[in-house]
């Protein structure tokens, strides 16, 4: 069953994520709005691109694109809904929702942490 675990609580359905994200630092409080958005059936969300190749930009990600590219890394790493996930990436990039939509897309365990040099840390 999908759960994200941050400081010692665990969070499972989108009403658990319901002004959760008070007094949490940025990273934390993305990824309660993105699982909230997720959990709730949201067909959109907007990204801002990095901007390595050019200006910054905002775009659309659909959900259907999210899924499509999480189902090819499950197909890709056999994934199992016994395995538990560290989400170490910023939710407020792409890269940081990725593991969030995998989590929720392989019904797994995750464990949000402070993007930091050495994340593993947090979880010893």
């Amino acid at each position: 069953m999908f759960q994200l675990r941050y400081q010692d609580h665990i969070y499972r359905q989108a009403q658990d994520f319901q002004n959760q994200e008070i007094d949490l630092p940025e990273f934390a409080q993305a990824a309660f709005l993105f699982c909230k958005a997720w959990l709730t059936g949201a067909e959109q969300f907007s990204q801002k691109t990095s901007g390595s190749t050019g200006t910054p930009k905002q775009i659309t990600i659909s959900r259907d694109q999210m899924l499509a590219s999480a189902k090819a890394t499950g197909d890709f790493f056999s994934a199992r809904s016994d395995w538990k996930l560290l989400c170490c990436l910023n939710p407020q990039y792409i890269a940081g929702k990725m593991m969030l939509v995998r989590a929720m897309l392989w019904d797994c365990e995750i464990e949000l942490v402070a993007p930091s040099s050495n994340p593993i840390l947090e979880v010893l």
